[in-house]
């Protein structure tokens, strides 16, 4: 492989360098160091299928300048330079330039300059000198490689994409977010047929009154959800604050679930349990409930098999997954590696003079199994692993796949051969360089470095503010990410339909835009009454009087708010988990206005005032809906 020496002048190589020089261009690179060096690398780069610009500057004070003046991937520091310091210079460049990848280059490559660069310098790769040409080529290639990466992680959790539950919460940090995880509770069942109520039955007391009388609500409530719309489309969901009335169909028969706990991130879970159970009723039970006022004996037992199933699955325990995606406190060490003996001495010394939590392994499937259940900040990788753990830098990247805060001690056995420390540090994947047979109390100092390490970006990437600056930006957006992948997520664009206000039962004002040559239409009147007739199920039927806060209907959610005898429904189609909680609180705050105004004219609101006020707010508030769930 050809070799590069410094040559003394190579200026009628590139005769007119401002030429080459396009800072528009995002592949700059900055030379801190000898003329020489610069010259050796603009000759090695220029055959390089990427196309660089390269800048030099003799001095670190000339090179800080043009640090604050321009943007650079790739900063190299000549390490050979008496005047130069690459650790320190390496921690002044990330300050500056936190994206910007850092490479030492010198002739000089013993084990101790390494060891130094890695634990106390700010530094992605080290370069022997003379150059190597196409080992050179490939590692600034890499370099600049992940220069994009990082630059790209850091945009996307800086920037997350519009409607993504991540874009609410930087624009909105007082937004609750239900848990995901949270089980729903089923509380009772009711099937009915042709309006008959043929089977009701409750896990808990949440009734008020006779089961018969609310079976009688509930048909009557999806007759006049049936024939309010164009489209027959039925009433499928209810929500009445504290308990939720899911509604299936088929044919004649009606299927109402109630549930609590309910919201739009666990919907999905539940629905596979309804849907599975209301199949097996259709399959095993429909002859008998359609043909026979009376189920028999059979049948009846049967069905309550089945809907029993539904306050079984409330006793099944929330399972912890495998893998801890959550960002939690990295307060654990593991200790990997061959040697048993030396192991069992260093984790009673940790116990004995720290409160750090230490768990060491050989065995390579165990330590893979406590990465993916445990919170581990700290891993201290021998360089010796088990024959089935493969390479070590490959075992210390799983790790930060893993957890990408969690910072990998690397111990040497032999620290006298500077080529595997070189690949160790230009790998990536190793923060902190210790000899195997290093003291125990120097051990675990290092170990406690590397925690307060991992604990910073963690909290770094739950801070919830700019990572911008951050000196750790690739490790911080990755544990952002990795913490929870699904806020990322993005959710369908809802639509705002219309609006509708009602007093009672008597329609006040209605406003319905259309979509697609899509537009919602239905009696007025009839509406209000639906609305109005479940408000007042809600109050009568339930021990806790709850009032009617959201209805699923013709495909759309109809999100309603009160105050005292005046109500306000919202008609939203495309309502997911995420833009649930957004579009809830943006209809309430319009809600307080539109009240505002009611009680601004003396609840006089057959004026042609009050009409115009309505019209400029619903049509102000559809621009701000539009824009605030656009792309």
């Amino acid at each position: 492989m050809e070799e590069f020496d410094p040559l003394d002048d190579l200026d009628s190589l590139f005769e007119n360098e401002e030429s080459y020089v396009n800072l528009s261009q995002q592949n700059n690179i900055l030379i801190i160091g000898s003329r020489g060096k610069f010259h050796t690398i603009k000759k090695v780069l220029s055959n390089s299928l990427e196309k660089y610009n390269i800048f030099q500057k003799d001095t670190l004070d000339e090179a800080i300048v043009l640090l604050l003046q321009e943007l650079f991937a790739i900063v190299v520091i000549d390490n050979d330079r008496e005047d130069i310091n690459a650790v320190s210079v390496s921690r002044v460049v990330r300050i500056n330039h936190p994206l910007a990848r850092v490479v030492v280059i010198s002739k000089k490559r013993g084990s101790r300059l390494i060891a130094n660069i890695i634990n106390h310098g700010s530094v992605d790769a080290f370069l022997s000198y003379p150059l190597k040409e196409n080992y050179v080529s490939n590692l600034f290639a890499e370099q600049l490689a992940k220069h994009e990466i990082t630059k790209m992680l850091s945009s996307f959790v800086s920037q997350p994409p519009k409607l993504s539950k991540a874009s609410y919460l930087l624009l909105d940090p007082t937004l609750t977010f239900a848990d995901e995880t949270q089980p729903v509770k089923f509380v009772g069942v009711m099937i009915i047929w042709k309006s008959v109520p043929r089977y009701t039955k409750f896990f808990e007391d949440i009734l008020a009154k006779d089961e018969i009388l609310f079976a009688g609500y509930l048909s009557g409530v999806s007759m006049l959800g049936r024939e309010l719309l164009a489209t027959k489309d039925p009433l499928r969901e209810i929500n009445f604050g504290g308990v939720s009335v899911i509604l299936r169909f088929h044919d004649d028969l009606q299927v109402s679930i109630f549930i609590r706990n309910l919201t739009r991130h666990n919907f999905e879970n539940a629905e596979i349990i309804i849907t599975d159970m209301i199949d097996e009723i259709i399959r095993d039970n429909l002859k008998d409930i359609a043909q026979f006022d009376l189920i028999k004996d059979d049948a009846y037992n049967n069905i309550v098999a089945i809907t029993g199933k539904l306050e079984a699955s409330n006793q099944i325990e929330k399972i912890e997954p495998e893998i801890k995606t959550e960002v939690s406190d990295n307060n654990e060490v593991l200790l990997f590696g061959i040697d048993k003996a030396s192991q069992d001495r260093l984790v009673k010394y940790f116990a004995k003079k720290s409160d750090i939590q230490i768990t060491n392994t050989t065995n390579h499937s165990d330590a893979i199994k406590f990465l993916n259940s445990h919170h581990c900040g700290v891993l201290l990788l021998d360089s010796n692993l088990p024959e089935d753990a493969g390479d070590p830098l490959f075992f210390a990247e799983h790790a930060k796949e893993i957890n990408p805060s969690i910072q990998v001690v690397f111990r040497a056995r032999d620290r006298r051969a500077s080529s595997p420390l070189i690949f160790a540090l230009n790998s990536g994947f190793v923060n902190f360089l210790i000899p195997y047979k290093l003291s125990r109390k120097q051990t675990l100092e290092w170990s406690k470095k590397a925690m307060e390490k991992s604990l910073e970006i963690s909290m770094q990437s739950k801070s919830g503010e700019s990572i911008d600056q951050a000196l750790d930006q690739a490790a911080i957006a990755r544990t952002m990410i990795r913490g929870n992948v699904k806020q990322y997520d993005v959710d369908d664009i809802p639509e705002l339909h219309g609006i509708f206000i009602f007093r009672d039962v008597t329609p006040i004002f209605q406003v319905f835009w259309e979509y697609q040559n899509s537009k919602i239409e239905f009696d007025e009147e009839m509406m209000a009454g639906l609305v109005s007739s479940l408000d007042a199920v809600g109050g009568e039927m339930f021990v806790e009087a709850e009032s009617i806060g959201a209805l699923e209907l013709g495909g759309a959610k109809i999100i309603v708010q009160h105050s005292e005898d005046i109500k306000i429904a919202f008609f939203v189609k495309h309502v997911d988990p995420n833009t649930s909680v957004v579009i809830n609180k943006f209809v309430s705050e319009v809600a307080i206005q539109i009240f505002k105004i009611i009680a601004d004219e003396n609840r006089q609101i057959d004026s042609y005032k009050i009409r115009a006020r309505f019209d400029t707010l619903c049509n102000r508030m559809r621009s701000e809906f539009n824009e605030k769930f656009s792309i």
